[in-house]
């Protein structure tokens, strides 16, 4: 019974999608406009991916061994990306998992840190990245 994962997931993305825009609005709660969406509005300008700085999760699998952490946070750093946390995962004997949470920067410093952190000797796998929406703050 019930709508399905798929319509269910649909439905909370929306209401989430709805919630957040009144936060960005500065409403106490949604204010859905009839069918869905607001009257066409010339006054917004779509963002290009190069002019929105957000936080990212990265997740590097590196081999486990002395100075890798380090390593991996002096990239970062040359390219002006600071680390808000950094979680270090309990070894499988070989490698181990690093979990970061990049502070705001532009996606093209980040891709070009993590084509540095990839090309390290001890990062034994892509580096995984999401990007982590803050929206109105």
């Amino acid at each position: 019974p019930g709508a399905g994962a798929e319509a269910t997931a649909s439905s909370v993305v929306a209401d989430i999608i709805d919630i957040a825009r009144a936060k960005a609005q500065g409403l106490a709660r949604p204010n859905v406009p009839i069918l869905g969406f607001e009257t066409l509005r010339t006054d917004l300008k779509a963002l290009t991916i190069d002019e929105i700085e957000t936080e990212y999760y990265l997740r590097i699998t590196a081999q486990d061994i002395i100075g890798v952490m380090a390593n991996v946070a002096s990239e970062l750093e040359r390219f002006g990306i600071g680390i808000d946390a950094l979680i270090q995962k309990e070894s499988d004997g070989k490698n181990v998992p690093i979990v970061i949470l990049t502070d705001k920067a532009r996606e093209s410093e980040l891709d070009e840190a993590i084509a540095a952190i990839e090309k390290l000797t001890s990062v034994t796998a892509p580096v995984m990245k999401i990007r982590v929406e803050s929206f109105g703050e």
